[in-house]
């Protein structure tokens, strides 16, 4: 093969994987948009031994922080559930001070949607129902309407969703 046209085909493979390798980033902007009171919604899932799908009452609370010592964004989040309040929990969301992790997973996209929210998604592994797996959140944030989507795949398997999330205010 002539010199210049395997630089072509070399530039050609690099420059069409580029996108692949580039890792999404988020803003405090994009989950500032979680804070304050006002949250009203549910939480459905599916039962891990009946696979039966469930809906009850879920109410975020989401309050900015001080930034992490290591200069990343904080939120605390309460959830409350109305109708089983021994399962209220609370969690932290930290965004990495670089933008590309959020609650320790890689963001792997973001969009801004023509509504003006914001997709975010993030993937690792771990494991679910007690079995590895790859972990994918979907973040939908916008300041009337947000969800939150939990995407499950075990090995040679295709995703499929554990849990959603949907709040207005």
């Amino acid at each position: 093969m002539r010199p210049t046209r395997l630089l072509y085909v070399v530039l050609t493979l690099v420059l069409s994987a580029a996108p692949l390798l580039a890792q999404a980033t988020a803003t405090p902007a994009d989950l500032d948009r979680l804070a304050g009171p006002g949250w009203a919604g549910t939480l459905t899932y599916r039962d891990y031994t009946t696979e039966a799908r469930t809906t009850i009452k879920a109410a975020p609370l989401v309050l900015r922080l001080q930034a992490a010592a290591d200069g990343g964004a904080q939120w605390d989040l309460q959830m409350a559930y109305a109708d089983e309040p021994h399962a209220n929990s609370g969690d932290t969301l930290r965004l990495s001070a670089d933008g590309r992790r959020l609650r320790g997973a890689g963001i792997v996209e973001r969009q801004q949607l023509s509504d003006g929210r914001v997709r975010l998604v993030t993937e690792q592994e771990g494991r679910d129902n007690e079995r590895p797996a790859r972990i994918r959140i979907v973040y939908v944030i916008g300041e009337r309407a947000a969800s939150l989507q939990k995407l499950v795949r075990y090995a040679g398997g295709a995703f499929f969703e554990r849990h959603i999330y949907e709040w207005v205010r």
